[in-house]
């Protein structure tokens, strides 16, 4: 039947062509390759590394040494730009700007001069680390070595390093954001009635720089 034998010369062609097919067939798309249930995917992601461990209190301890130490050098050199830029975000906003800072720094400068030496004693440092504060307790000398009044302070962890928190006294002493006319006008109200001896860098009388 000549139909017949056009069927078998047909199989017999697709017979002949379909190692070429099987070689010209894309890779990969059995199971797990480009075209199966696992494709683009690469090995296995590593498992994520574990938090670093918390430092140990003599370290927290250490660590605000270095920053109470830096920001009271600073405040002996009058160096107002380190010491605005070492402020607590908190204490940073209650200020209008940077301006503000120095002004009311150099007011007490001009106005309480006292010649400070470059040591500074840091006498008592508590560190708080759940809330990574630290209390801190300080004293200044002058050049011919006498000791000033130990003052009171407090550091806050914050933008990766140790900031200087203004406490309540500081905040009165220095009145963030009053306008610097209002500032001068306070103070001096405030010097005339006071019977104590203050001067720029911190005294019994806990005015001074900060």
């Amino acid at each position: 039947d000549p139909h017949d034998r056009l069927l078998a010369v047909e199989e017999r062609r697709v017979r002949r062509r379909a190692p070429d097919l099987l070689a010209a067939a894309p890779r990969g798309t059995g199971r797990g390759g480009a075209g199966g249930g696992g494709a683009g995917r690469g090995p296995p992601s590593p498992p994520p590394a574990p938090p670093p461990p918390a430092p140990s209190p003599e370290k927290l301890e250490a660590d605000v040494r270095e920053a109470v130490k830096a920001y009271y050098e600073a405040v002996v050199q009058e160096n107002w730009t380190y010491t605005f830029d070492n402020l607590a975000l908190q204490t940073r906003r209650m200020f209008t700007n940077k301006e503000e800072w120095i002004k009311k720094n150099q007011w007490f400068t001009d106005h309480y001069p006292q010649d400070l030496g470059s040591t500074v004693h840091i006498l008592n440092v508590n560190v708080v680390p759940s809330a990574l504060e630290a209390d801190v307790t300080i004293q200044l000398t002058s050049k011919d070595g006498s000791l000033l009044e130990p003052r009171d302070t407090r550091f806050v962890y914050q933008e990766s390093s140790w900031k200087h928190l203004f406490l309540k006294e500081e905040i009165d002493i220095f009145r963030p954001g009053v306008p610097f006319d209002e500032f001068k006008k306070a103070c001096q109200t405030g010097s005339s009635q006071s019977s104590t001896k203050t001067n720029s860098k911190g005294d019994a009388s806990g005015k001074g720089k900060a």
